[in-house]
């Protein structure tokens, strides 16, 4: 790797300004080193240091900010209508299979909306629920019961649900 570098705007806009600063201070020479490129390979190593930390900056904040996601994520969902928190899952698709298929009053078939709580402080998350009938399973031919669809909030749920029914 070469320590020269093509100047770019902002090597030259830093040559002219510790050019002009050196002028300012009585340092003609210093500042002729500046503006004819001399002290060029000093002034992009420091570009290089100050790049690189601001590199490890940024990874170091983007790794604060998986933290913090991940520290918000909810641990444990489980069904509103469950009797207690020790019905909890690891997923909001578990909570869902539990509650289509418990005796907690089960969803009908058709398309639903249910509410999974979850275990922090963090909002429901809604799940459109579309039970099929014994006929719609026949006719799908792979199995399944139903089909979840995951919302972040009521609203977006009502609005699924008011596709679906249309």
């Amino acid at each position: 790797m070469t320590d020269w570098i093509e100047p770019d705007e902002a090597l030259l806009s830093v040559r002219r300004y510790w050019a002009d600063r050196s002028e300012r201070q009585g340092f003609s020479e210093i500042a002729e080193a500046y503006r004819s490129g001399k002290s060029d390979k000093s002034l992009q190593q420091e570009a290089r240091a100050y790049r690189a930390g601001q590199a490890a900056s940024a990874e170091r904040i983007k790794a604060l900010e998986e933290a913090l996601e991940k520290a918000n994520e909810p641990q444990w969902f489980y069904d509103d209508r469950a009797a207690d928190e020790a019905q909890s899952f690891l997923s909001a698709e578990e909570a869902v299979d539990y509650a289509v298929f418990s005796a907690l009053n089960p969803p009908p078939e058709g398309t639903s909306i249910l509410e999974i709580n979850t275990s922090r402080p963090c909002p429901s998350v809604w799940a459109v629920v579309k039970v099929f009938t014994d006929e719609e399973r026949e006719a799908r031919d792979d199995g399944e019961e139903y089909i979840v669809t995951l919302c972040a909030t009521k609203a977006e749920a009502e609005a699924l649900l008011e596709e679906a029914d249309q």
